[in-house]
């Protein structure tokens, strides 16, 4: 599994520090920090170890967290977008509030930016074929006659406000997920949402669409620079 910095670790490290950071145990926090400083600020489902720490009121986890830069001040919970911030302010963890409001008027205090989590899984010939086309710039990829991409998310909230009451729940939920990861806008959370989609033919009308030549010849051209 990729934790911070492009460095793997284990699902069961990122479990670890994850729960430890839950329940306030910071001295396993420092323990598995030790052996893996990055494992700080590992992600599962977009869930760093601080968020646990502020949502849970434990301000001596979250002090060491922030001394060590663990927090991207743009990061926003998922699903809902808010801010860590917001959260604190939200449970009246004043103690907390005035840690991350210091923390981020100091832009040289942040170590860490960005999402990760990606999992190494078996994946089929298809999923390596579109980890290679989304990932890596595969030229000869982009020329492909069936090459997707998600839809204008404004597109699919309108179709899901306007029609949601007629779909199957499971379709539903899953465009309901895909319209948040776009929120997002990270190469992992659009590449999430293209999974949603691939696992869910019910939406896959609704929420991708085929690149046109225009828009194929435009992606090379950014890819080749």
């Amino acid at each position: 599994m990729v934790v911070a910095n492009g460095v793997t670790s284990t699902t069961t490290m990122v479990w670890k520090i994850l729960r430890a950071s839950y329940e306030g145990n910071l001295r396993m926090v420092k323990t598995l920090v030790e052996k893996c400083p990055e494992l700080i600020y590992a992600q599962y489902n977009y869930t760093p170890p601080i968020h646990l720490a502020v949502r849970e009121g434990h301000k001596d986890v979250v002090e060491y967290l922030l001394e060590r830069g663990a927090l991207d001040p743009d990061y926003r919970i998922y699903p809902f977008l808010e801010s860590l911030l917001t959260i604190a302010q939200d449970r009246e963890y004043s103690t907390i509030v005035a840690s991350l409001e210091k923390y981020i008027k100091d832009p040289s205090a942040c170590k860490f930016r960005g999402d990760n989590g990606e999992i190494h899984y078996n994946r089929s010939p298809l999923e390596k074929e579109f980890e290679k086309a989304a990932f890596y710039r595969d030229e000869e990829m982009l020329q492909r006659e069936n090459l997707m991409m998600l839809k204008d998310k404004q597109e699919v909230l309108d179709d899901l406000t306007h029609n949601g009451s007629s779909l199957p729940l499971d379709d539903f939920k899953a465009m309901y997920k895909i319209m948040l990861l776009q929120d997002r806008g990270t190469s992992q959370a659009l590449y999430s949402a293209l999974a949603i989609a691939n696992d869910h033919p019910g939406v896959q009308e609704r929420v991708v669409e085929s690149i046109a030549p225009a828009q194929k010849q435009e992606i090379a051209k950014t890819y080749s620079r």
